[in-house]
């Protein structure tokens, strides 16, 4: 019996990933959504590990793309795919297995939309920082989807839908996203068209969080420069003048800071100034990946 529905096709980048990718390819190898309807497509993207060695043991295709970076390898992953529909994911991911049917059972039901974002939680928390990440929404799909002053909405692809037509039509994704945005990148323009991406909360993926101190600084910093050369491409969207200070990053850092120098007696418990310390960090990497991104793209975003 032929199955009925659209065809999707599940990229995965992969770097690096020879814990991890055994673990994300049997969550998607398992999904509910009728398996002769979707296609696994791994992007190993330059990995000197076992990644590609493991993936081979899945059913799924898999593309060496040497150029480094989550642009590079989410194009190569669309070029690569067979499905009208183009599902995200990464390897550090482990999909519940109606994720991918609640994505398309989301986006059929207004088949015009530009995209589809399911929610993220975080899988088995165990050191202080996995907690932190999760309490602070640090990868909060309904955050990224919200429209605000300074964050306009978007699909992170740890756990998104988008129709290969559409991403087409709007050119891809940026290479020069090289640390970070190109999701947003991509969504930004869908969202020009006209289209909106919408949020599926019933399509759940769990996120491996970093589990370090040192892995939540590097995130942050990598982070922080790639978001200026993405303010800087869509200035017209922010109203960019020459120059650009985010003054409430500020506030939150002085609120940081207080509630980190306050007396140990006013804290509810010893998590409370733990995750104040964590933030002065992340306010510190941070600002400096923007010092950075600012001297490299030639852009003052602060």
């Amino acid at each position: 019996m032929v199955s009925s529905g659209p065809r999707v096709s599940i990229v995965v980048p992969a770097y690096q990933s020879e814990r991890l990718i055994a673990d994300c390819l049997r969550s998607l190898v398992s999904q509910t959504y009728p398996r002769d309807l979707y296609e696994i497509v791994v992007v190993n993207n330059g990995s000197t590990d076992r990644t590609a060695q493991i993936a081979a043991q899945f059913p799924v295709r898999i593309i060496d793309e040497p150029r480094r970076g989550v642009g590079h390898a989410r194009s190569a992953g669309v070029v690569g795919a067979h499905g009208e529909l183009v599902a995200f994911t990464d390897a550090d991911c482990i999909a519940d297995h109606r994720w991918l049917a609640q994505l398309v059972a989301r986006f059929d039901s207004e088949p015009d939309l530009g995209g589809v974002g399911g929610y993220i939680a975080g899988y088995d928390p165990q050191k202080a920082v996995q907690y932190y990440i999760a309490e602070r929404r640090l990868l909060c799909q309904e955050a990224a989807l919200e429209p605000l002053r300074h964050n306009k909405p978007f699909a992170i692809t740890a756990n998104a839908l988008l129709p290969r037509r559409v991403i087409e039509e709007v050119g891809g994704f940026d290479p020069l996203c090289e640390l970070s945005g190109e999701d947003a990148d991509l969504c930004w323009r869908i969202g020009e068209t006209g289209r909106r991406i919408v949020f599926a909360p019933w399509a759940l993926v769990y996120h491996r969080h970093r589990s370090s101190v040192r892995g939540l600084c590097q995130w942050m910093f990598r982070y922080a420069i790639g978001s200026v050369y993405l303010m800087k491409k869509h200035r017209r969207l922010y109203s960019l003048g020459r120059v650009f200070i985010h003054w409430p990053h500020y506030g939150r850092f002085l609120v940081a800071l207080g509630m980190f120098l306050a007396p140990p007696f006013s804290y509810r418990d010893s998590w409370e100034r733990l995750f104040a310390g964590y933030d002065l960090l992340r306010f510190a990497c941070f600002t400096a990946g923007r010092v950075v991104g600012s001297i490299r793209y030639r852009a003052i975003v602060l």
